[in-house]
């Protein structure tokens, strides 16, 4: 078959398959077209796939690009040869011949050229790695990643922008200056030439053995959560308060490159801040008005309100490069009991311009807070005895505080302050961007997992001190 000729066939055939998967981002609206917009057939050991990158139209807001690399294959059905489609990802050959591109930086030149580049001189070798055990790693994420041989993850963006991914971005900057150790190397990327811009598709980097996400971890301890394990529960989150911090001290330490040099946070960046969270309310406005009654809108907006002020706290603070989308499933419990923090492209929906903008590093102390509150809800679900579900609430109450608690006592150690260092400014900051973040959550919910709606919604509740609703 001509995989180029069929390209319109073989997307639109995949379509459905598409649009069922978590790397897609565009569920709440609808879709009209697929046409596929760079197609490179690739014949490996008789295997036919191809790596396609289409365009996805909708009836409302822009055109999206995704990578869909497809695999060819036949099977017998009443004595005829049927061609069906599958993810390329899922095979190992297709695997094996796309990670050992890097081995001689591969380019495939035609309509569009797809080039595979290094990142690093002393980058491992190709040779013996065993591609028999490769496997898509089951979480939820916006991309794919396959674990390979105990040593590399290739990661796989899936919906495609146009410029520099902040993933890559930050994933050379901390390998390049090696001082924050508990991030993987990344060792290369793959790039495709759309519009005249390169575009990464995918990266390798370094495998970090471990027992799991930290969301898996935490949630796996709070529903079996006793005297025994509660103490050790508590620590590793202060741990990886730690760590949090020890990543924003890495990335403000660069006081030359233009991209990663901590700026003031000004009134202006208040401002700004202050109409992100508006912008996030009134755009959550039609979806919670189908699910509470307009006095209960208006009250957490207006609560919220209230809250709005404590973003002029983050004055004479900095702002700086941030993980942008930090929680729980960002992060690795290592086999030695540390944390890894992966994924650093940003929250998806967002455009990537944004994504690359500097902020307080708070954002990210937020994020993990809405996480461990995500959590707990999530083990909460499971339980009715009134004792039990105490327990875990009080459990959280102290994890928040000693997360913070370490949080500040090692960013404090920067040669800026990059978060108010008073105790009030701190928390009235932080309130704020907790309140960004649980806004973002709300819509996120309603386009997503409308059952969910409930987390973020208490999360707000709490913030804007109005009584959470008896489930």
């Amino acid at each position: 078959m001509d995989i180029a000729n069929r390209a319109d066939d073989i997307i639109n055939q995949a379509r459905s398959w598409i649009v069922s998967q978590r790397w897609y981002g565009d569920k709440a609206r609808t879709l009209e077209i697929v046409e596929p917009e760079s197609v490179v057939p690739v014949a490996i050991d008789g295997k036919e796939s191809a790596l396609i990158v289409a365009r996805f139209t909708y009836d409302v807001g822009p055109e999206r690009r995704y990578f869909v690399p497809i695999l060819i294959e036949e099977a017998a059905r009443q004595g005829e040869t049927e061609r069906q489609l599958a993810d390329a990802l899922r095979d190992r050959t297709f695997i094996r011949w796309f990670v050992q591109g890097f081995a001689d930086e591969r380019t495939l030149a035609g309509e569009t050229q797809w080039h595979w580049r290094r990142l690093v001189e002393d980058f491992p070798a190709m040779a013996n790695i065993d591609f028999t055990n490769a496997r898509v790693i089951a979480a939820e994420q916006s991309n794919t990643s396959v674990a390979i041989d105990g040593r590399f993850i290739g990661k796989v963006f899936r919906k495609l922008e146009s410029g520099i991914n902040p993933d890559l971005e930050i994933g050379e900057f901390l390998t390049s200056r090696g001082q924050f150790r508990h991030v993987p190397r990344l060792y290369g990327v793959v790039e495709v030439v759309l519009d005249g811009e390169s575009t990464a598709v995918a990266a390798l980097q370094q495998f970090v053995p471990n027992e799991g996400d930290g969301w898996r971890w935490l949630t796996t301890g709070l529903c079996n959560l006793n005297d025994g394990n509660r103490t050790d529960l508590i620590d590793a989150v202060a741990l990886l308060g730690e760590r949090t911090a020890g990543l924003h001290l890495a990335l403000a330490d660069d006081l030359v490159d233009d991209e990663f040099m901590p700026e003031p946070f000004t009134d202006q960046d208040a401002e700004d801040l202050i109409g992100r969270v508006i912008g996030e309310m009134e755009e959550s406005v039609e979806g919670l008005a189908q699910r509470l009654n307009p006095p209960e809108v208006e009250r957490l907006h207006k609560g919220l309100g209230m809250l709005m002020g404590g973003a002029r706290s983050l004055v004479g603070s900095y702002k700086t490069r941030v993980h942008g989308d930090y929680h729980l499933g960002q992060t690795l419990r290592t086999v030695d009991g540390d944390f890894c923090l992966i994924d650093f492209e940003g929250e998806p929906s967002r455009p990537m311009s944004q994504r690359r903008m500097k902020t307080s590093p708070l954002k990210d102390v937020a994020g993990m807070l809405r996480s461990l509150d995500y959590a707990v809800a999530s083990a909460l679900v499971a339980m009715t005895d009134g004792e039990e579900r105490q327990r875990i609430c009080d459990w959280q109450e102290d994890a928040n505080a000693s997360f913070l608690t370490a949080y500040r006592d090692t960013v404090k150690h920067s040669q800026l302050p990059l978060v108010p260092p008073g105790d009030l400014e701190f928390r009235n900051g932080l309130n704020v961007l907790i309140a960004e973040k649980a806004l973002y959550e709300v819509r996120y919910e309603l386009n997503n997992r409308p059952d969910w709606v409930s987390i973020p919604l208490n999360g707000i509740r709490r913030l804007a001190g109005i009584p959470i609703p008896e489930a």
